[in-house]
């Protein structure tokens, strides 16, 4: 199969693209990502093959528009200024950039100073986001962030003198050890040092984490599911109260901040992600890389794309996709708009499933909405399994 990227004009003219940047200090203990410790002597000969891989998938023709660019990790925040403005340059040089492209950068709190934040910022990164998780520095200890909590806090005020356009804070619930008082804590902290965006996530203890061998071997508890839920709406409950839009069921924002990058899942729209293990749609289909470090630089240093495997995405699979990723947003799936794009009618096509969880308080219709109840949010997973 010719992996190159071909065609242009079309739905997918104008796309989000992700960097993958794996290499941290340390490993979180709940971390099930691509990422690696220890092993910054290869940072220089990945950034090579990161580079390669862009020329690789850069399609023939008149430049598509990247409207967005989202440096994910790992921790992106431990490269270069020099070295992040290298990637931007590639980027813009296959896909067109533009004053109002999105950038964001990962960071993690203790990794950057200000003046490393200036020098991001004129290289071309307008959106920084933080890894805040929680302010409680005896549980940052436990699941082995290198940060405290005064940290976090110096970081993100750091991060608006830097003079960044938008600024997130990224959160995690359920954390070993974490009370409901304690969240309060984090939240009012976090709050009071006016991100513009905030995203706060459920923990999830995935197979073959640290974290997993912890919890198994009773070295560790974590809030039941229960108190996990009464974390999340408190975190709505305080957010809503201070001005932040629920925009995702995971996701807040002053107006104007909503991560667009994001939004590019969660609209169905095209992405291309560079980097091991990074995902892409496009052009009809879904692909993903190689997730090993040593076989993505392998296969690139022979001029080799990484690819490990690849989806062709057909319109019933597409319908399916756009359904689940449309319920995660608070405004819903207006069904219109849906038909039209996708065909089929939405509302007859699920219609046994709105019913059943319209029933529960689960979900609602109106106006020609369909949406998660405040309800819903709690038990989303069960509601989007019906619609994939």
């Amino acid at each position: 199969m010719n992996e190159r990227l071909d065609g242009h004009g079309g739905p997918d003219w104008v796309l989000g693209t992700y960097v993958h940047i794996p290499f941290c200090q340390y490993r979180c203990t709940y971390c099930d990502f691509a990422t690696f410790a220890g092993k910054d002597e290869y940072i220089q000969q990945y950034l090579a093959c990161l580079l390669t891989e862009l020329s690789l998938r850069t399609p023939p023709g008149p430049k598509r528009f990247a409207s967005t660019v989202f440096f994910g990790g790992g921790t992106p925040s431990r490269l270069p200024a020099a070295d992040v403005e290298r990637v931007l340059t590639a980027l813009d040089d296959s896909f067109q950039l533009s004053p109002r492209t999105e950038v964001t950068l990962e960071a993690n709190p203790g990794t950057l100073d200000l003046v490393q934040m200036r020098d991001l910022r004129s290289a071309g990164v307008n959106r920084l986001s933080i890894g805040v998780q929680t302010l409680n520095d005896s549980i940052l200890r436990s699941v082995e962030r290198i940060h405290d909590g005064r940290q976090a806090l110096d970081t993100l005020q750091r991060a608006r003198a830097a003079g960044f356009d938008s600024v997130s804070a990224d959160l995690i619930f359920g954390l070993p050890g974490q009370d409901r008082q304690d969240w309060i804590r984090t939240l009012r902290g976090v709050i009071g040092a006016g991100p513009d965006h905030l995203s706060v996530y459920g923990l999830i203890v995935e197979p073959g984490t640290l974290l997993r061998r912890q919890l198994l071997d009773g070295r560790i508890q974590i809030p039941s599911d229960d108190e996990a839920a009464d974390l999340y709406e408190v975190a709505r409950e305080m957010l809503a109260a201070n001005g932040y839009q629920h925009y995702e069921i995971s996701n807040w924002a002053r107006p104007g901040h909503q991560c667009r990058h994001n939004l590019i899942y969660w609209q169905h729209e095209p992405y291309l992600g560079i980097g091991l293990s990074a995902h892409s749609y496009l052009d009809g289909r879904r692909f993903a890389n190689v997730r090993g470090l040593q076989g993505y630089i392998g296969r690139l240093q022979r001029g080799r794309l990484p690819t490990a495997s690849v989806e062709p995405i057909d319109a019933d699979r597409a319908r399916a996709d756009a359904a689940m990723l449309g319920l995660r947003l608070i405004r819903g799936i207006h069904t219109a708009s849906f038909d039209a794009r996708f065909g089929g009618n939405f509302l007859l096509g699920h219609s046994e499933a709105i019913a059943r969880f319209a029933g529960l308080g689960l979900l609602e219709v109106r106006a020609g909405w369909v949406r998660l109840t405040a309800k819903g949010y709690l038990l989303a997973n069960q509601v989007w399994q019906e619609f994939i």
